[in-house]
């Protein structure tokens, strides 16, 4: 009787709350999907729920049918994601025990053993609480597992605010930073197009000249910083007296120091070799940067340049280098994210500092292709000391200066092949200036063409041009038997990419990047028409 009456309760609970369970046991998995916009498999876990527990509901016969039904849910999970199988699997198990107890009482054993009522009603109870048990396994899981979906989406939300944060920041500093030296340029320029004569010439021209070199600073520190970030920046090591290429480095920034009435100092210890396997570039840029920064934030006192032997390793000696100031000092705060890109000091004096916050960030990484890393102590009002080493090659051998003088007969010629007007006659008075011969052609097509009826000392090509770039028009001189098949060709580019292009170097003998810089132009001609 009693036996009766628990199982009734035992198939009325299960009837109703198992089922119930179930199904919101399914619920965090399908919020899982719904994270993932993956409708289909929602709609397969409903269905496939649906006909699995309606069918052991339903049919109190035919275990062939409702055991293929189970099938149906399981086959699935060998398709599933890794991460995702124990889930399908949990709940596999979980309607196989549903089943198991709906149909307990027609299994082949309780045709060979006899069980009492109270033994089934126990066993029946035993297979409902693992019903039971699975059920919270599969909600508990399935609830951790949105609460992780939740946090990661919280926190990627986070971060991709900060993200926009830091670029719309970004682009107001580089609107000023960008409109600062061009107001100079255009106020100046028009102030001597008006008078060219103006009494304040000689200022006027001096200011300009100030300006754009600002303005390339700025450019060559995002250009820099792209290349970086693109992984297309090499190092090329040179013997070099150290002390020299740093006192060279130091004096850049003295006139800067003395404008502040700052005290700029050098100090190598004598421990330190003579010369090494330096790239001249990348230590001017990681040393001028952490001066430049020294002097910003530095209102009196000093910057010390300190440079100390470390440790050898063989032909390698390890140098320590500091940049120390007097100046205003940073917080913790700052400390935190000072390396990052497009990141400025929050301070008062940031106002009055500018900058494009990309500095420290190319420091670091420039340290990084050389296999070291930068580090930083400051307090506020105490100044700061930044440091790395660099493991450099000790070498007796020093690169000695070239003192070849930039002479040029006027046979040489030179075709320069470039769109912009402006651009064009700027290089054409430049090139005159040095004896050369020039002819100009306005876009690739016009290049080719000039260059199958007459042979040229030097190809000047920009690559961006309409109705044929330059790279077309170099492969195509390079492969046709014309005149200028050998003749070297310089490719024009603002493209900081464009000089590691694999394909571009097969057909190029060399890059010069846009501003044109006169001693790179005037190195690059040399190597070609000097003598």
């Amino acid at each position: 009787m009693y036996g009766s009456i628990f199982t009734t309760i035992g198939d009325t609970f299960f009837g109703t709350g198992v089922f119930i369970l179930g199904v919101v046991s399914a619920i965090p998995m399908v919020f899982n999907r719904l994270y993932k916009y993956d409708i289909s498999r929602i709609l397969y876990v409903f269905v496939c729920s649906f006909i699995v527990f309606g069918f052991s509901l339903l049919l109190g016969q035919g275990f062939g049918i409702q055991y293929f039904f189970i099938l149906i849910y399981a086959f699935p999970v060998f398709f599933l994601k890794p991460t995702e199988k124990h889930l399908a699997l949990t709940l596999f198990t979980y309607n196989s025990l549903c089943y198991i107890y709906y149909e307990f009482g027609d299994l082949t054993i309780l045709q060979t053993v006899s069980f009492t009522p109270e033994m089934t009603l126990a066993i029946r109870l035993t297979i409902l609480l693992l019903v039971m048990y699975f059920s919270f396994i599969l909600f508990y899981t399935n609830y951790q597992i949105l609460i992780k979906n939740e946090e990661r989406l919280m926190q990627t939300n986070q971060e991709l605010e900060k993200a926009h944060q830091i670029k719309q920041e970004f682009l107001a500093t580089m609107s000023h930073e960008l409109r600062t030296p061009l107001n100079a340029v255009v106020t100046i320029s028009s102030l001597l197009d008006e008078n060219p004569e103006h009494p304040d010439k000689t200022t006027f021209l001096k200011l300009l000249k100030h300006s754009s070199h600002n303005l390339l600073s700025i450019v060559n520190d995002i250009l820099d910083f792209s290349k970086l970030e693109a992984n297309k920046m090499k190092l090329e090591m040179t013997a070099l007296d150290i002390r020299s290429t740093l006192k060279k480095i130091v004096e850049t920034y003295s006139s800067l120091a003395d404008e502040k009435g700052l005290k700029l100092v050098l100090d190598v210890e004598d421990e330190v070799g003579k010369t090494y396997k330096i790239d001249e570039v990348k230590l001017g840029q990681i040393i001028g940067n952490l001066i430049s920064n020294a002097i910003k934030y530095t209102s009196s006192g000093e910057v010390t340049v300190r440079v100390e032997k470390y440790k050898n390793e063989g032909l390698f000696d390890e140098l320590c280098f500091e940049v120390i100031d007097t100046g205003s000092g940073i917080s913790a705060d700052d400390l935190k994210n000072i390396f990052e890109s497009f990141t400025q000091i929050k301070s008062v004096l940031t106002r009055n500092t500018g900058g494009t916050g990309l500095g420290l960030a190319i420091v670091k990484r420039l340290l990084q292709l050389h296999g070291s890393d930068i580090g930083v102590v400051s307090e506020p009002g105490k100044g700061s000391k930044f440091y790395f080493s660099l493991k450099l090659k000790s070498t007796n051998k020093i690169k000695q200066p070239e003192n070849k003088q930039f002479k040029i007969t006027d046979e040489k010629s030179v075709l320069l092949v470039e769109d912009n007007a402006v651009n064009a006659m700027v290089a054409s008075k430049l090139l005159q200036n040095w004896g050369l011969k020039i002819e100009t052609a306005v876009n690739g097509q016009v290049a080719v063409e000039a260059c199958q009826e007459k042979h040229f000392d030097v190809i000047l090509m920009d690559l961006h041009m309409p109705i044929m770039d330059g790279f077309t028009a170099t492969k195509t001189i390079r492969e046709t038997s014309g005149p200028n098949k050998f003749s070297p060709i310089f490719a024009l580019t603002a493209d900081v990419m464009g000089e590691n292009n694999m394909e571009y170097n097969k057909y190029f003998d060399g890059f010069i990047t846009k501003p044109i810089q006169q001693e790179k132009l005037q190195a690059a001609l040399m190597s070609r028409l000097s003598g």
